[in-house]
């Protein structure tokens, strides 16, 4: 602000403090409206990355996960404007998905080619924030797929031929005459050889579950002298968690023999409700 005036122009003491207060004044006045610049408030940073809400998952049974991850900035009304995901496999991209213009940080689907089965990969998300500035990308994590197809399932049943037959759609029922050397033993006798069992395994979800096994024996053995058992029935069956987890739901045996001459029957069943993970 420049401010001018007539030299020949003759002030008296009082007036001359109005004059320089004026002028005081009026270079505040300028100053409070000259706009200030204010710094830029840092770019957001990416972090707490999960496929599948699982991080850095094992044995992923999706071919098309989605995608979450965890925004962190300084300052308040922070918000995201678009996003990069990039997907890679031994150091190849397999999918970016270039700057996408959505608030989304949960639940990004994958829209890449299906991913392959029993293969690891890694990726990464960069961020833009209010203001359009683009974060750092986030350090990379990783997800191994499992095995996504019927026709990766070529493993066989070890040590033991069975026969197979479909009780209904979307199930496989396995029949084992005999169970392999050393599968159940009670004691010190080996009973898998006169064992018959039963599988009964889920194909209808991503992975494939053995919901079901039932071993049954009935030929008569001797323990200990004393005792002898005449017919043996182990029952289990298991479900899957959520995290994708197979656990028992519950376990039924029915043994009956003697002991000393004295016919006898024990049973147990025990069911399984709540689950912890042990880290």
């Amino acid at each position: 602000m420049v401010v001018s005036y007539d030299p020949a122009f003759h002030f008296t003491q009082g007036g001359e403090k109005l004059i320089s207060r004026a002028l005081a004044g009026a270079a505040l006045a300028a100053a409070l409206v000259v706009p200030s610049t204010a710094a830029a408030a840092a770019p957001l940073a990416v972090s707490g990355l999960t496929a599948d809400r699982q991080a850095n998952p094992l044995g992923l049974g999706d071919a098309r996960p989605s995608f979450s991850w965890r925004l962190d900035g300084d300052g308040r009304g922070r918000e995201q404007s678009a996003y990069q995901v990039i997907v890679s496999k031994d150091g190849a991209d397999v999918w970016d998905s270039g700057e996408v213009h959505s608030p989304a940080s949960a639940n990004v689907p994958y829209g890449g080619p299906a991913l392959q089965s029993a293969t690891r990969y890694t990726w990464k998300v960069r961020a833009w924030d209010e203001a359009s500035q683009p974060s750092a990308y986030s350090a990379p994590a990783s997800l191994e797929t499992g095995l996504l197809t019927q026709r990766d399932l070529t493993a066989k049943w070890i040590g033991a031929p069975a026969s197979r037959t479909s009780p209904g759609p979307g199930y496989v029922l396995y029949h084992f005459a005999r169970l392999p050397a050393g599968t159940l033993k009670i004691g010190s006798h080996d009973a898998s050889a006169d064992t018959q069992a039963e599988v009964l395994v889920n194909i209808k979800e991503k992975m494939p579950l053995v919901e079901h096994v039932r071993l049954k024996s009935t030929k008569g053995f001797r323990m200990m002298l004393v005792a002898a058992i005449t017919s043996i029935l182990i029952d289990q069956r298991y479900r899957m968690l959520p995290d994708g987890h197979a656990v028992p739901s519950q376990a039924i045996s029915d043994m009956s023999g003697s002991m000393l001459g004295k016919a006898g029957r024990m049973q147990a069943d025990a069911a399984y409700s709540d689950f912890k993970a042990v880290r």
